[in-house]
């Protein structure tokens, strides 16, 4: 997470390094205005802010176990050998990461939830 990140409200009770789930090949530049708030090695722009109602990720918060198991069944020929891929049984290894995930996605929709109030 960048310094952005760990004064932003939105990602105030996260680490400052955490593990989420990744299956994509593309990326994006930052929209004019928006301010980056998660990076990696592979891909400079992991999460972003714009204002403070609009969020960008990355990666997928959502995941499930069982989710991942559909994907890898459905998506498998996506899967190449490269250092930053995994191999099915690898993702789907440690509940734990899931768990972690669908906490810090529900945190971050309850910091949303609180502007419709």
């Amino acid at each position: 997470m960048t310094t952005e990140a760990q004064n932003s409200a939105v990602f105030a009770s996260l680490t400052a390094s955490f593990t989420v789930f990744h299956w994509h090949g593309d990326t994006f530049d930052l929209p004019p205005g928006a301010v980056r708030l998660a990076y990696s090695e592979v891909c400079t722009n992991q999460a972003f802010i714009y204002g403070d109602r609009v969020l960008g990720l990355q990666f997928h918060l959502e995941s499930t176990k069982y989710s991942v198991r559909q994907i890898i069944e459905n998506c498998a020929s996506e899967l190449v050998v490269g250092k930053y891929i995994q191999k099915p049984e690898e993702m789907l290894a440690r509940d734990d990461d899931f768990n972690n995930i669908n906490t810090t996605m529900c945190g971050i929709l309850n910091y949303f939830a609180t502007f419709t109030k």
